[in-house]
């Protein structure tokens, strides 16, 4: 594991890795939103901003951190999708909730987020697997400083 430390992704490094200078995906990004949702995405580059708040990273057991990858733009993220498209062999997504609560709070939770996959996944069936204990996946944990849950570091 890493040693802790803290860093940050400002505005500039995110429209450094968001924007293209492709004309074919600048197109693609003209037609794909309207201007407002445009004007609303390019609040991400505003130093001000009130949304998209900078990332910030304090422990060594935090994701990026743990799990390093090489720095990759939009282009570069783009042109690697060819290969992940759907096909009829792969046209499933499996939900599998840890340590759900099955009451109508957790029920109502997964019920959304496989509405939310599924519009986001367009043309591919959601399905949702019973939920499992935390206390049975065998990994790193630790517990959670915002609740009594296990906190996960897989």
């Amino acid at each position: 594991c890493r040693p802790a430390q803290e860093f940050s992704f400002g505005p500039r490094a995110l429209k450094d890795a968001l924007l293209s200078t492709d004309p074919a995906l600048r197109q693609l990004y003209t037609s794909a939103f309207s201007p407002a949702e445009r004007l609303f995405l390019a609040e991400a580059y505003n130093p001000r901003r009130t949304f998209f708040c900078t990332l910030l990273i304090r422990t060594a057991f935090d994701w990026l951190l743990s799990r390093p990858e090489v720095p990759e733009d939009f282009e570069t993220f783009h042109a690697a999708l060819a290969p992940r498209k759907q096909s009829p062999a792969r046209k499933h997504i499996y939900l599998q909730p840890i340590d759900l609560s099955e009451g109508p709070a957790g029920g109502a939770l997964l019920d959304q987020l496989r509405s939310c996959t599924e519009a986001f996944f367009l043309g591919l069936q959601v399905r949702c697997l019973p939920s499992v204990a935390a206390a049975s996946i065998h990994c790193s944990s630790r517990p959670s400083q915002d609740s009594d849950r296990l906190q996960l570091h897989t």
